[in-house]
């Protein structure tokens, strides 16, 4: 039962998303939900909990369905994941199939494929809800798959062929290189949740930072050459799939610098009263805000592209579940910013004045604003801006696109009535009117031009 589930799923997923592939049906979505509601009786009558074969397979497939139906992040795809993840440690996913002598070599690699898989969401929808990842390193030992051609596999295999250079593309290198960087933002993501659950050394923290940041330099610094971001100038000859695909590790990378460097700027602003040095080489605050300003510049682009006219409109729904959660964290993050500086500047205080160490977390804070230059201000602006416009169009059907587009229309308008320097060719007032018309239409390629041009 659990395989005729799996194939409710792929004909449930083809006719919800990709309908131009099937023009005989005429009712995609009543027929889409039909079998939606087919997978789910099929794994209760194939008694799913026992792990039959294809079970995990088909509760995959499940949960993207589930990924996949709403614009707002949800609570139910995290609660399917939990019934994977327990159901996948039963079965023995997290031990590497080396040591059992039963699994083929074939179905092994299969299993540390779904494994794999299985972590790197765990990573994402724990993380875009807010709480813990429940697949850890340190309760398995799945090693993690081999760069392999799909020819280089075969069910009748006595032993698994040597990988493939890393030059050499296939279509599990995509899924090795995100797992490589989701798996350094899972240290992150437990890194933040220790610091909630014991006192921490400040100099140990940063040391924790360093290391888990040059981590990720490291990772996207080793990522093929064709999986690295760049221009959409020179990405004519790309397929959509190659160019999606950059996005998302690109995203990922500024997703965990800006999380990783912002808890530790809240970390430090937490313990400024206890004698430590706020003296850093790099100011954490100026890292997790460049971080967030590329999300944003990214958030716009992708808009563009999948637009009617875009390069990316038919892949349009692949983006999502998951990317709208940096997206809107960045533009947590830089609303946060602005209104710092709305209310540092409505007090007279240190966006004007020299830093002054009267002993309070205020000055300390302040003082990181002063970090931000005029234009690098003006740059926020102008990323909230523009990403203002895009959640005002997202907002007709996501409620958490509509509460992003108020809260930063609320922010840009005290920033207008505000006495903060910014450049002078940046003009608050006539910004604001665009941003309060709600009906503006965003030009397909103007923003896409400019902005890839400087990644």
């Amino acid at each position: 039962m659990a395989w005729i589930g799996l194939l409710f799923a792929v004909m449930c997923l083809v006719l919800s998303h990709r309908p131009e592939m099937v023009p005989m049906v005429a009712d995609h979505g009543d027929l889409a939900r039909v079998y939606g509601e087919r997978i789910a009786q099929c794994l209760h009558l194939g008694k799913y909990t026992r792990g039959a074969p294809y079970t995990i397979e088909a509760l995959l497939l499940y949960l993207h369905i589930e990924l996949l139906r709403g614009e707002d992040t949800r609570i139910e795809p995290w609660m399917i994941l939990g019934i994977i993840v327990r159901l996948a440690y039963r079965m023995g996913y997290h031990r590497d199939p080396s040591h059992f002598s039963n699994i083929s070599p074939f179905d092994g690699e299969m299993r540390r494929r779904l494994w794999s898989m299985l972590v790197q969401l765990d990573i994402q929808i724990s993380g875009q809800v807010g709480l813990p990842r429940m697949a850890r390193e340190y309760q398995g030992d799945t090693r993690e798959p081999r760069n392999l051609l799909d020819e280089d596999l075969h069910h009748d295999m006595q032993e698994l062929p040597p990988p493939r250079p890393e030059a050499v593309q296939t279509e599990i290198q995509y899924s090795l290189s995100e797992s490589k960087l989701l798996s350094i933002r899972g240290r992150i993501d437990d890194w933040k949740e220790a610091l909630t659950n014991r006192r921490i050394n400040v100099a140990a923290a940063e040391a924790d930072v360093a290391r888990l940041d040059k981590q990720l330099d490291d990772a996207y610094a080793a990522l093929p050459e064709l999986l690295r971001m760049r221009p959409m100038a020179r990405s004519l000859v790309d397929n959509t799939e190659t160019i999606l695909r950059r996005f998302v590790l690109f995203l990922h990378i500024q997703e965990a610098k800006c999380l990783l460097y912002f808890r530790y700027s809240t970390l430090l602003l937490s313990h400024s009263n206890d004698g430590v040095s706020q003296d850093h080489p790099v100011s954490p605050h100026s890292k997790y805000v460049e971080a967030a300003l590329q999300i944003l510049q990214c958030q716009r682009i992708l808009y563009d592209e999948t637009q009617l006219s875009g390069r990316l409109y038919k892949d349009r729904w692949k983006l999502r579940p998951l990317l709208k959660a940096s997206c809107l964290m960045a533009t947590a993050v830089l609303c946060s910013e602005i209104d710092s500086l709305n209310n540092n500047a409505s007090h007279n205080a240190s966006v004007h004045q020299p830093y002054q160490d009267t002993g309070d977390n205020t000055n300390i804070q302040n003082v990181a604003m002063n970090d931000l230059t005029a234009g690098k201000r003006a740059e926020i602006f102008q990323a909230l801006h523009g990403s203002c416009l895009v959640w005002t169009h997202l907002s007709e059907n996501s409620q958490e696109a509509q509460k992003a587009a108020e809260a930063v229309r609320s922010v840009l308008n005290k920033m207008h009535h505000a006495d903060i320097n910014l450049s002078p060719s940046v003009d608050t007032g006539s910004i604001l009117d665009m941003t309060m018309n709600s009906s503006m239409i965003i030009p397909s390629n103007s923003v896409a031009g400019s902005s890839s041009a400087s990644m």
